[in-house]
């Protein structure tokens, strides 16, 4: 039996990738400590550069991203990333 539950809602004037980042930062804050599972469909603001830089920051990731459209992992958003 699966148990979830809504930690916070965010509701603001846009929808950017910077938005959604800002929103995971804030769950997040709640419990540094925590085992996180975020499930998203595939918009572009889910896959941003903006997203993978919080993940790396957060998870302490010595992990060279690349250049956004050009190299690395944030060359392309058809790779995803799961921590």
């Amino acid at each position: 039996m699966a148990a979830g539950q809504v930690l916070a809602a965010s509701l603001g004037a846009t929808r950017t990738a910077n938005d959604f980042a800002a929103h995971i930062a804030n769950i997040i804050s709640g419990d540094s400590q925590a085992r996180w599972v975020f499930l998203v469909d595939q918009l572009n603001t889910h896959k941003s550069e903006e997203l993978v830089r919080l993940v790396q920051e957060r998870c302490e990731l010595d992990v060279e991203l690349g250049i956004k459209g050009k190299k690395g992992i944030l060359q392309s958003m058809v790779c995803g990333l799961l921590f």
